[in-house]
């Protein structure tokens, strides 16, 4: 069991530091420190400015809770990416790795990365933006945080799978980001979504988690979110398993043509 333990935490740091393309200090701080910090700002100003104080604080809010997708979509997708251009993606498909264990560790040192970005947008949306923190239920916001962390990294995991046989990883990440952007709830009330939308939005991750996210911060009960919370786990597991089969459809793939693109078929 710690041997297991141990490999999946290995696997978890080599994709990590081989891989994640913005690991060098300028590029982590910026995307991971500073760029969270700068977005809560503009939604927050514009919505304060342009509306009122309240559409600032929703802004600010769903734009927290937005960045998690941001910062783990992009790591992980262009992980997936820079895999695949190294050529080491045919050295895993190659070896009899549990495969299961190597899905799972690629977003293992990302995670915190979601809380990272939090801390720096609520910092900014404090001393900047005047987001009132008096009545936020800590504990339950956190647990918030954390199943929507979980539920974007299976997201960005299906995401990421997508680029082993896509050219421009970009053009998959910015538009399924801009999706969850636009119909979880983020900038746009999902009550206010058509009616296909609405449905939509339900079966993506951050929506539900993202509802309990802003009942928490008013001061509600975690009693009083737990459904929100249930359904956002639910959503990162059944992600998380469409990922991995999906994964594993393409090592078949691979195995069969020699090659990870669509064009050798």
């Amino acid at each position: 069991m710690l041997r297991a333990v141990v490999n999946f935490c290995y696997l978890g740091y080599s994709y990590y530091k081989g891989l994640f393309g913005w690991l060098s200090w300028t590029s982590y701080i910026s995307n991971v420190v500073v760029r969270p910090a700068l977005l809560v700002m503009l939604f927050g100003l514009v919505g304060r400015f342009a509306v009122d104080s309240e559409t600032g604080a929703y802004l600010v809010i769903g734009r927290l809770a937005y960045s998690i997708v941001f910062i783990h979509m992009g790591g992980i997708t262009q992980s997936f990416m820079y895999e695949r251009l190294g050529g080491t993606a045919y050295t895993v498909f190659a070896t009899s790795s549990n495969r299961l264990v190597n899905y799972a560790s690629r977003g293992l040192l990302h995670f915190p990365n979601g809380l990272i970005v939090v801390a720096s947008g609520v910092a900014a949306g404090w001393v900047f933006v005047h987001l009132p923190l008096d009545h936020v239920n800590w504990v339950g916001s956190l647990l918030a945080l954390l199943a929507i962390s979980a539920s974007s990294i299976a997201f960005a995991l299906l995401i990421g799978t997508f680029t082993f046989v896509m050219r421009d990883w970009t053009l998959t990440y910015s538009g399924f980001s801009g999706l969850l952007l636009a119909l979880t709830g983020a900038v746009i009330p999902v009550s206010a979504l058509p009616v296909v939308l609405k449905q939509l939005s339900q079966f993506l991750p951050l929506t539900h988690g993202l509802a309990a996210f802003r009942d928490l911060h008013a001061g509600v009960s975690i009693a009083s979110v737990w459904e929100e919370l249930l359904l956002e786990a639910v959503i990162g597991l059944a992600y998380f398993a469409g990922g991995y089969v999906l994964f594993r459809l393409v090592e078949y793939r691979a195995r069969q043509t020699g090659s990870l693109e669509f064009a050798a078929a």
